[in-house]
């Protein structure tokens, strides 16, 4: 791929996992913010619940925060090679760090939602946290390759001539 191929890659690739996210947000939002009111709901839920939707709220904000817009190709030639190796690797840095900024919120406040009181205490915080583990693993995983696809073309951008 040329530098500029690969420049509208990482563009498109940006804005449609912010896309997804947003999407994403908005249904756990929506969904999650039914527990606020729920007369049977415990106060673990509700705080679970805010965790979550607090979580996503900042997850899109993040996400956003890193978007490329068509915009920045203009205010940045594909020959400042130092910007957009810097923009590739920013976004790689992002990706790698999902289990902080991500993961982190989500899985506390759903393991917090799926401890309700009908559950033995020692059996629930084993299944929540397997459930939570295993969650946030995927995430991670999920996210490195990606990351690793980044740094590919971060490679490739440095290495192309021109184009």
């Amino acid at each position: 791929m040329s530098r500029l191929e690969l420049i509208h890659h990482l563009i498109q690739g940006s804005r449609d996992r912010a896309m997804r996210e947003t999407v994403a947000a908005a249904l756990v939002v929506v969904f999650f913010s039914g527990f606020f009111s729920g007369g049977t709901v415990n106060l673990a839920m509700r705080f679970g619940s805010a965790l979550i939707v607090a979580g996503a709220l900042a997850i899109v904000a993040v996400v956003w925060a890193h978007a490329l817009s068509p915009r920045m190709l203009a205010a940045h030639p594909p020959g400042d090679s130092a910007h957009w190796l810097g923009v590739f690797h920013q976004q790689a840095r992002l990706l790698r760090w999902v289990p902080l900024w991500y993961g982190s919120p989500i899985c506390l406040g759903g393991w917090l939602f799926m401890l309700p009181s009908v559950w033995e205490l020692p059996f629930g915080l084993m299944t929540a946290s397997v459930v939570w583990l295993a969650v946030l693993a995927g995430l991670t995983i999920l996210n490195r390759q990606a990351a690793g696809g980044v740094e590919n073309m971060a490679l490739q951008f440095s290495y192309e001539q021109g184009g």
